[in-house]
């Protein structure tokens, strides 16, 4: 269960990813505004945000004052300033936690991230560029709507990882996911796992990095692998970014395919 910091957050990453929806949400909260509201009356939410939105945003809505009073009624002063603090950008750096359940009230002010990815994505206007050790069929499909929607706007998908040779690995079962779901925008590359590293590149190589790059404007950073453990399950962090030290993360991405393309020596 999530506590009410964290809750506040979850809102504002999903309003922030996409402004349809934001201006939906503003919308519909001001023609309740005098009126007493109950979890009835955010149903509506569900199909905008998902099955667990009307609870969240109603615990929301009591959390930052806009809900108050007995029986509790939409507070207008307090609407305006939360509608305002979501149209806002968020700040970077910006942090993004993974947790098991039992340490969900750990760092509960922190976006998870799963949350920032989703923001991330849904920031994308040309390319997502996604590199990552470790994939999972379970994983992949907590961020395929998203993904989704990005395709539907043209954006390409382009994901570097191990093990593609081997048609039972889980990698490549994830990635069989996204070929299937976005056709005509993703492309995966094949990293080596053996060959050209070590000293004199006689041992094997292993990009273990994991990133995912934004157009050419945002970044993040971190240790979570895109499987379910990594997005739900363990205790992960990354660091989201934007400004100059993202050319810097635009390199790394250079270099990892320069990897995918060197011929490897066994």
């Amino acid at each position: 269960m999530m506590d009410n910091d964290a809750v506040t957050t979850w809102v504002a990453m999903q309003l922030r990813a996409s402004p349809h929806t934001l201006a939906a949400v503003s919308a519909a909260l001001w023609g309740l505004v005098g009126q007493p509201v109950t979890l009835n009356d955010l149903q509506w939410a569900r199909r905008l945000l998902g099955d667990d939105a009307p609870q969240r945003l109603r615990d929301a809505l009591r959390v930052t004052g806009v809900l108050h009073g007995t029986p509790p009624v939409i507070q207008p002063a307090a609407l305006a300033a939360l509608v305002a603090a979501w149209t806002s950008e968020p700040e970077w750096p910006t942090l993004a936690v993974t947790r098991p359940p039992w340490l969900a009230t750990t760092l509960a002010d922190l976006p998870t991230t799963r949350d920032v990815i989703t923001y991330l994505i849904a920031t994308a206007s040309e390319t997502i560029r996604i590199t990552a050790p470790y994939l999972d069929p379970e994983g992949m499909g907590l961020l395929l709507a998203p993904l989704r929607a990005a395709a539907s706007r043209g954006v390409q998908v382009m994901v570097a990882t191990h093990h593609l040779d081997d048609p039972h690995h889980p990698n490549t079962r994830a990635l069989a996911l996204l070929r299937a779901e976005l056709p005509h925008h993703f492309t995966a590359i094949p990293l080596p796992t053996q060959g050209h590293g070590g000293d004199g590149g006689s041992e094997p190589l292993r990009v273990h990095a994991k990133l995912i790059l934004i157009d050419a404007h945002t970044a993040l950073i971190g240790s979570a692998n895109l499987t379910k453990a990594g997005l739900m399950g363990n205790i992960e962090v990354g660091i989201a970014i934007q400004g100059p030290e993202v050319a810097y993360v635009r390199l790394v991405w250079q270099m990892i395919l320069a990897t995918a393309s060197r011929p490897a020596r066994g």
